[in-house]
């Protein structure tokens, strides 16, 4: 009988962490109720280095989608690649909306080939 018990609180106590485990689970709010917007970069090259604001956000294909979450409003986008010529671009951005950028970007003239 004892070892019923035990086995059972043990059963229990294994259930119990099987579902707190769930409760680390993140909601992903709507876009709509959102202060966030998505920006979509179809940039080339896909190594592209991507600054929102003057902070340094990661490379293009770094993001799945190639789209990096911001604070809605009015951002600065600054796009650098080696060897090409530096992008700049001013965009504003509404709660939960999503604006592509397409931009191919341009060799230097010191890269270009001969």
């Amino acid at each position: 009988m004892t070892r019923r018990l035990l086995m059972l609180a043990l059963s229990v106590s294994l259930v119990g962490w099987a579902l707190a485990g769930c409760s680390a689970v993140q909601r992903i709010p709507d876009r709509q109720e959102s202060t966030r917007a998505y920006l979509r970069l179809d940039v080339e090259p896909s190594t592209t280095r991507v600054f929102i604001d003057s902070k340094y956000m990661g490379i293009v294909k770094g993001w799945v989608q190639q789209t990096v979450p911001v604070e809605a409003g009015a951002r600065r986008v600054e796009l650098r690649a080696e060897g090409y010529i530096t992008r700049r671009f001013d965009v504003e951005l509404e709660p939960g909306e999503e604006v592509t950028l397409q931009v191919n970007m341009e060799r230097t003239l010191d890269d270009e080939p001969n």
